[in-house]
Order: C-alpha cells, then structure tokens, then sequence
C-alpha cells in the first residue's frame, strides 16, 4: 500500500511493529524481508515517484574543508528508491580485511553477501567462483606478474524502486507513506527509548508514528544531519549516548587523469583493458556484465601489506598522439588538452599513453565531520555543514603507494607509470583545488563497540537506545575501495534478522 502525506484524508497517526525513515537502497531491502511476515512495517519517504526540486533541495549544504567536485544534490536522488534510480550498478563485497576491523565478524556478515545478490539482482552469488573463472587461461585476465593481483566486480544497474514497486505496493502487511520527512522524536521518559515519531511534509502538515522498532536510513549525509537536528530539539538525547555523531565522515578520492606513457603497448596489459562485457552465462539482454578493471598491490607482499585498500584503473590507450615538448611529457595533468591539440595537428604516432586512475580507501578522520549551520530549510530543520578532512598520514601513504606501483609495473615490463610526481605536485587535490569524489557517504554514524567511538554497536543499534537503528554506509567504521552498496544492504539484511528475533 501507497499512502501520499499529503492527503488530507489520511489518518493523522499511525501504529506500527517497525517504521524505516528511506525508501533508498537500504529502505526497500530492509521492506524486502517482511514481506508476507507478518509484521506491520511502514517505510517514509521524503519524496514521491519521481525527482522534485523542491524536496531534493532539502540535500543542500554548506562546506568547508575540502572542496567535493559534487554534493548531495547532485549525486543523491530524493524519491523513491532513492539513488539506485541513477546507480552505476558496480557490485562487489567489501574485503575481510577491511571488515576484520569492525565489531561484526566477517564470517557473520559474509553469510548475507548471498542474500544481497539475490536484492540486487546479480548472476552469480559466488565471488570466489568468480574469481576462479576469470583465471581460466582463456579469459581475459592476464597474469599480470608478481606483486599485482585484480578483482572482480559484477555490473548490474538495478532500480530498485521500479524493481520492487508492485510486490512491495501489493503487501499487505507493508505499508509505504510517501511524501513525508522525519522531523522529531519523542522519548520514553528515562530516554532510553523512541516512544514516537513526527513527521512533516514541506507544506507542514505532521503524522504521529508509533512503533516498536525504529529504523533511519535516509543516506550517509542525511543520516548524521537528522540525529543533530533531533538532538537540538530534545535538548541532547543522542549527544549523551554517544561523542561521535557526525564524526568520521569520508567519501572515496580518486586521482584522475594522469598518464601511463608507454613505449611499448605491452599485451598482458592491453588484454587486461579488453576485459569489460564478459559473462559465465550468456545473457541476451545484456544487463549483466563482469568487470576486472585494473590493479592494486598484492597484499601479500611483505612490502605492500601495511598498505590501505586500494586501486589502479587504466583508461582507454591514444596510440594516435605523441608528446611534443619535455614541458608536455612533464604535464601529466594536462594530458586530456595535450591529445586534442595534438590530434589537431596531426601528431605522428610515437608513444602509446592511457589515462591512470587511483581510487584508495580513506583512513579513518575523527576532525572530518558533520555538523550544523544556523539556517534552516523548508522543513524546518537546521542546514547540514560538510567539514570533509584527510587524515594526516592519508597524502603520505597515497604517495607511497604511488611509487611502489610505478617501481612494479616498471619491474614487470608492463608500463613506464607517471603517478608519483602528480601527488608531489598537487597532493591529493586536482589542479583547481577540489577532489574528484564519488559521493559514497560514509562513516559518519560509525559503527564501534564503544560510545566514545561510535554511535551504533554491531547489530547498527544507537548506544544507549533500545529500539531505534540506523542502516547504510554512514555506520561503516572503516572502507575499503569498492562501493559501499553491496555491503551496505548485507548489513541490512543482518539488521532485518536481528529485527525478527526482537519482535
């Protein structure tokens, strides 16, 4: 069932056994698995079915510190199923060594990564398996030698909304209240509990929700700006549970557009770059694709183990251009001008070169936060301010990955790689001063066994409250380089587990 806030013949209040605040990614998995339980879920949604400026304008906020090159209203989608409705779709599981860090168990959680490709509509729900078939020799992954190992990725651009829309509008026990906005909370008396909810449509008519259980999982930005709005308006409910509340943020950085110049297009490396549309089983339709897109050090070398994840992706090879000048074989940065001029001018071919990529996964920041401004928007509520900081020791070791994989792929005779002058030069900022992010919004939520270092513990539920939970990638205490959404819904497919057991 489908109800608009907005109407005026809808009940002002509504009794329910779990409210999810997002119909996102995380929303609709959580929706996903009460189905035909027999609980009674309702799932708000701020926005409607399809994109409002209005509404999406409630993403707006101000920042300091580094310079995003997108912010949430860009990157973010306030409507139903949220941002899968423009979701590149690359899926993979973050790596045990990365959630060895956490106060869930990697084995626990590894037992919904299944689960999670059956919601996200992925071919196979092995990635050893995958793993293994990609290093057939008839495959297009060459062994690229010692000290470089690649993974896989599965491609499926799923919308979940358009996806799930009609099993989720035909549950009878599942109810989906669109339209509407978190604004308040209200307490049990020793404040150990969320007694009921208030939620607001921009045009201020409100909703009572009661509920056993509580769920917000309205996106890794909107997660933190909610709990610091709700605790202005309680007098500091959630800041006396936990110091960490908008702390910790991170987004995936990326170094783009320097500059493999090779002199010799060596094969392994080329087959390597081939490799975008493969399947273990044919598929007509081509909606699902397989993709090994580049490389990261071997962390079973000694000599790279301390390193955090991370990757290498190789662009598409211009074996039409040629550097000119000693000045333009020194400007990687300039790389993208410098073909298009020179193609122009009918450069003769000399060197064969490809756009260089890193991706690296942040280190942990407690001074990147999340915060408040003293504007308020249509609903209401205080503007978010984005302070988004690297940790110290983040330029060092992105530096010292860059010379370790430019002394290997030269030790392997694949490539004569230009990284490490590009850090040296412009740090981890592009040229103009702002950084290439990807709009994964994490961290600020952060999952830790301790309220000083976190505001939810393993099972994702708030220090010091007994029924309300917070879901997606603003709880993952640490990252990995792949995108979060994989393991975001593995975690809510845990919490939706752990939900049925407390009811």
């Amino acid at each position: 069932m489908i109800f608009d806030a907005r109407s005026s013949e809808l009940s002002d209040s509504f009794d329910v056994d779990i409210c999810v605040f997002g119909c996102g990614a995380m929303g609709i998995a959580l929706a996903r698995e009460f189905i035909d339980f027999g609980a009674r879920v309702l799932i708000v949604e701020s926005g409607d079915e399809e994109a409002d400026h209005e509404t999406q304008s409630l993403y707006d906020m101000t920042s300091t510190g580094i310079l995003p090159r997108s912010g949430p209203y860009e990157s973010r989608l306030r409507y139903l199923g949220g941002a899968t409705n423009h979701r590149g779709g690359w899926n993979r599981p973050y790596d045990k060594s990365v959630i060895d860090k956490w106060p869930v168990e990697y084995e626990e959680l590894e037992r919904y990564f299944s689960r999670t490709t059956d919601v996200l509509d992925l071919q196979h729900r092995n990635f050893d398996a995958i793993e293994a078939w990609g290093q057939r020799e008839d495959q297009y992954f060459a062994d690229l030698g010692p000290g470089i190992i690649s993974e896989i990725r599965q491609i499926r651009a799923l919308k979940m909304w358009q996806e799930y829309k009609d099993v989720l509008s035909d549950s009878e026990n599942v109810t989906i209240l669109k339209n509407a906005n978190l604004f308040d909370l209200e307490f049990t008396s020793d404040k150990n509990a969320v007694q009921s909810a208030v939620v607001k449509t921009l045009s201020d008519d409100t909703k009572r929700i009661t509920a056993k259980h509580f769920v917000l999982a309205s996106g890794g930005l909107e997660n933190p700006q909610i709990l610091l709005n709700i605790d202005r308006l309680s007098g500091g409910v959630f800041s006396s549970k936990s110091d960490a509340i908008g702390k910790y943020y991170m987004d995936h950085v990326g170094l783009e557009g320097d500059v493999v110049p090779l002199k010799c297009m060596n094969p392994k490396l080329a087959d390597h770059r081939q490799f975008a549309q493969y399947n273990i089983q044919p598929d007509e339709e081509k909606k699902y694709f397989f993709v090994r897109p580049g490389f990261l050090l071997d962390p079973s070398v000694p000599d790279y183990k301390h390193f955090p994840r991370h990757y290498f992706t190789v662009g598409d090879f211009h074996p039409q251009c040629s550097y000119q000048t000693k000045e333009q074989h020194e400007d990687l940065y300039g790389h993208s001008r410098f073909l298009w001029d020179a193609k122009k001018a009918g450069a003769n071919p000399q060197v064969s070169m490809a756009p260089l990529f890193l991706d690296f996964a942040p280190i942990p920041n407690a001074s990147s936060t999340v915060t408040l401004t003293e504007q308020k928007n249509a609903l209401g509520h205080f503007v978010g301010n984005l302070h988004w900081q690297f940790h110290e020791q983040q330029e060092g070791i992105v530096s010292e990955i860059s010379n370790a994989f430019e002394k290997r792929m030269a030790k392997n005779g694949l490539a004569r790689v230009r990284l490490s002058h590009y850090v040296a030069q412009h740090g981890l900022a592009l040229p103009d001063g702002s950084f290439k992010n990807d709009s994964h919004h994490m961290g600020a939520t952060r999952m830790a066994t301790s309220p000083k270092d976190g505001v939810v513990d393993k099972n994702c539920k708030v220090h010091g409250l007994n029924n309300f939970f917070i879901s997606g990638a603003s709880v993952f205490p640490t990252y990995d380089w792949s995108g979060p959404t994989f393991t975001a819904i593995a975690l809510a497919l845990r919490l939706s587990d752990h939900l049925k057991q407390r009811l």
